[in-house]
């Protein structure tokens, strides 16, 4: 048997995570080098107390320096740099366009009680109800995607400096928010000219850091609704496709990483025609969901789910059909369930199956999700699974990568998921070292192996 010594959890910990950082890295270059048209992107494990989530490096064009940890956000479509310093040297490039988000809570700018609404005509809501907000001036120009250095560049795209923000994931270790969601979500306001400070859209009423909204009476500038730099992205490269896809290694990063802060290289973020041509989307059983529209327009990547089945029990969902309740969102850090506290209490102390979610797919086709219901005990354990009541959300948050790649199409209205857990393995087999696809080995006794053989020197010390 063998003993493990002081420190030597730490070093299987760090030894997981450091795989599984190997693996990504061979995916990447795997599709670096492939015909295929289109982008893979290293995704990267930011987490500061409940708010975790994705995130890719971004880097204003002539900036190199300073490295932009951007939240990958399906439930948004703006592109927003926390960093308001920025701005000094890129005023060159600065629009007339100002743009300002409020998530949360509808509130009020005056004592009579006045309905307002967001600085930009719109209002979100996250997870929490919380309320957050941004506004900033609007620039044109290049990103820049990095992976050590730069990959590939976003040309002359639409993206936000934030002027002024509360509670925005600035404040929970990410450097601002790529949303890449439709278009629709992308609006601004057009101010008077290129000198108008945005800081006109707050109300003469509220302080600043107190109420971002602006009373609808007095909401003058013209809404402009501008091409998404993720869709922008995607039309400027040769792919026939207008699709991303999402990986993430959720398990190891909630499993192996204990400490707030930035872990690199656990995901990976595929673009163009790889969204479809990658080891994850073709080593599974592919499920084409529709993307439905909420208020005749697509926003967000909205899902019909028609039944929630556990122990072989089904319930009827009926808040999903008109697309504002239910959607896939990387951007919030939890599984939502429509579920009271009391019903999921019983599932989680009395089911021993998978969750299963029923949801309208291509046509008459049924797709359905199956999560293991010891998994979201765990995870609402660690309050990333929430109970929202029987007409609240069901939002398929960031937990939900731990199961499933999901690509998403533009195109076509789609949203794909492949169940990653049931692949016959994660890696290629064209991969040098990597097992076949058709070896009765899993990834996971791979991955075992391959731990024991690198530690077995210092454990048997």
């Amino acid at each position: 048997m063998i003993a493990l010594h002081p420190g030597d959890e730490r070093l299987l910990t760090s030894s997981n995570i450091t795989l599984a950082q190997a693996r990504v890295d061979r995916q990447t270059k795997h599709a670096d080098t492939s015909t295929v048209s289109g982008l893979a992107v290293k995704l990267h494990y930011v987490r500061n107390g409940i708010l975790q989530g994705a995130a890719v490096d971004l880097r204003i064009q002539g900036e190199d320096g300073v490295a932009n940890y951007m939240l990958v956000d399906t439930g948004s479509s703006s592109l927003s740099f926390c960093n308001a310093s920025l701005a000094s040297s890129i005023q060159n490039l600065k629009t007339k366009y100002a743009q300002g988000i409020t998530y949360g809570e509808t509130k009020t700018c005056n004592d009579e009680g006045e309905r307002c609404e967001s600085i930009n005509g719109s209002s979100e809501s996250d997870s929490k109800g919380q309320h957050e907000w941004y506004y900033g001036s609007v620039y044109k120009g290049n990103v820049e995607v990095y992976d050590k250095k730069s990959i590939y560049t976003m040309p002359n795209i639409y993206y936000a400096v934030m002027d002024g923000q509360k509670g925005m994931t600035c404040e929970y270790g990410f450097d601002g928010i790529i949303g890449v969601a439709f278009q629709n979500l992308n609006s601004m306001k057009e101010l008077p000219s290129v000198d108008t400070s945005a800081e006109v859209l707050l109300p003469k009423s509220c302080k600043s850091e107190e109420c971002p909204l602006r009373r609808k009476s007095n909401n003058n500038y013209p809404k402009v609704v501008e091409p998404s730099p993720i869709q922008e992205a995607l039309e400027d490269k040769s792919s026939t496709q207008q699709a991303f896809g999402i990986y993430f290694d959720y398990l190891t990063a909630t499993n192996y990483i204990d400490d707030d802060g930035n872990t690199r290289d656990l995901g990976i973020l595929y673009a163009g025609d790889l969204a479809t041509d990658n080891i994850h989307y073709k080593n599974g059983r592919q499920q084409v969901a529709t993307s439905i529209k909420y208020g005749g327009n697509r926003d967000y990547w909205s899902i019909n789910v028609l039944s929630m089945e556990i122990e072989g029990d089904p319930k009827e969902i009926k808040i999903c059909a008109d697309g504002s309740k239910c959607y896939v969102d990387s951007g919030t850090p939890t599984i939502i369930l429509p579920l009271t506290d009391s019903d999921c209490t019983n599932m989680f102390a009395n089911a021993t199956d998978d969750l299963k979610l029923h949801m309208q797919g291509m046509g008459d086709e049924i797709v359905t999700l199956e999560i293991p219901v010891e998994f979201l005990s765990e995870q609402y354990n660690k309050n990333k699974v929430e109970c929202s009541g029987i007409d609240g959300k069901l939002v398929l948050g960031f937990p939900v990568f731990s199961y499933y790649y999901v690509a998403f199409g533009f195109s076509d209205d789609s949203i794909t998921f492949v169940n990653t857990t049931k692949q016959a393995s994660f890696v290629d087999s064209k991969e040098p070292g990597a097992p076949s696809t058709s070896s009765s080995w899993s990834i996971d006794l791979w991955y075992q192996w391959t731990t024991v053989s690198l530690l077995l020197p210092i454990l048997l010390l």
